[in-house]
Formats: C-alpha cells, sequence, structure tokens
C-alpha cells in the first residue's frame, strides 16, 4: 500500500513495518537491463533509507544509508543512475551542516559507498541527473550562497568530484535538473 498525504509518505506491507517518510522522495532506473527502480528517501529519525522496486511491486525493503556526516540529512534527496550497467544509484543530500553530500547505492546487493563529503554551503535541496557518457557520474545543481547557481560532478565509488561549480546568477526558487 502507497499513501501520500501532502509532503509524507507512508509505506506499509504486510510483511514490513511502516516506515514514515519526510520530505519528497527520488527515484531513478537501476540501467541495469531490468525494469527497476531505486528510490532514496528520508526517515523522520533524518537518516536516509533506499528502497529497490520492481515493474512487478516487489520491493527489496528499505535499506538503512544513515545520516549523512554533517549530522543528519535535512530536506529532500535527489537521484540520479550513474548509466553505467551496475545497478546502482547516485544521491545526493544537504546535511546538517548544510553541505552536500553523495552516496552510491543499490538496495538489491546491499552495496553501500559510505557519504562522500562534497563540501560547500546548500541553501535548499539538490537536483542530479545523469550525463549521457557512460562515466558512472552524475552532475547536480545546488542553491549556494548567496542565492547563486551551482553545478557539481561526482562519484561515491570512486571519490571523484570537480568541486562545485559557480554558475552565476540569481535564484530565488530551487534548481532542477534532467538527462
Amino acid at each position: 500500500m502507497l499513501i501520500i498525504l501532502g509532503a509524507e509518505l507512508l509505506i506499509s506491507t504486510a510483511a514490513r513495518a511502516q516506515i514514515t517518510i519526510e520530505g519528497n522522495p527520488s527515484c531513478a532506473s537501476s540501467n541495469d537491463g531490468k525494469t527497476d527502480m531505486i528510490c532514496a528517501v528520508k526517515g523522520t529519525n533524518v537518516t536516509l533509507y533506499g528502497i529497490r522496486i520492481s515493474s512487478n511491486g516487489a520491493s527489496t525493503g528499505y535499506q538503512a544509508l544513515g545520516g549523512a556526516p554533517g549530522g543528519m540529512v535535512q530536506g529532500s534527496p535527489s537521484c540520479a543512475s550513474p548509466n553505467d550497467g551496475t545497478g546502482q544509484v547516485i544521491c545526493a543530500v544537504k546535511g546538517g551542516d548544510h553541505a552536500l553530500y553523495g552516496i552510491r547505492f543499490d538496495p538489491g546487493t546491499g552495496y553501500n559507498s559510505g557519504y562522500q563529503t562534497l563540501g560547500g554551503f546548500i541553501e535548499g535541496d539538490p537536483s542530479c541527473a545523469t550525463p549521457e557518457d557512460g562515466s558512472g557520474q552524475v552532475i547536480c545543481a545546488t542553491k549556494g550562497g548567496p542565492s547563486a547557481l551551482y553545478g557539481i560532478r561526482f562519484n561515491p565509488a570512486t571519490g571523484y568530484s570537480t568541486g562545485h561549480v559557480g554558475l552565476g546568477g540569481f535564484i530565488e526558487g530551487q534548481p532542477s535538473c534532467t538527462s
């Protein structure tokens, strides 16, 4: 059963306990030849969880990914597929210290890269997309101080990061990326 009420998502199945989610989930294709989606959600305990859902509705159950090294996860995650056939996704989250953190995981196998500290001072939620170059990386846009647009390309499995690149401008809302 999936129930969406405002900004809260309550997921329950007969075989699993209820988990209450804050904010918005973010999902990406597993891109491993299956039709699975992998989603990240923030729990009410301000930690991140991942779940893999198949096209027939079966799921892996939640994989606890923990809180970001900055103390806790703030806001909603943003996920994208690294498009490298591994069946993993990469998500970015804002930590309690307002820095950006990335994590790569697959609840189907239990793989978790651990959090990659990406730094910066993030004012809102990140937005991530997949570059179409097979690099295994994702690109995210963030709103940083003072309300400027920043971009970053990274891969938590390898530790690669371009660092935050100032793109200029003054933005009032949140960035939104797509592949």
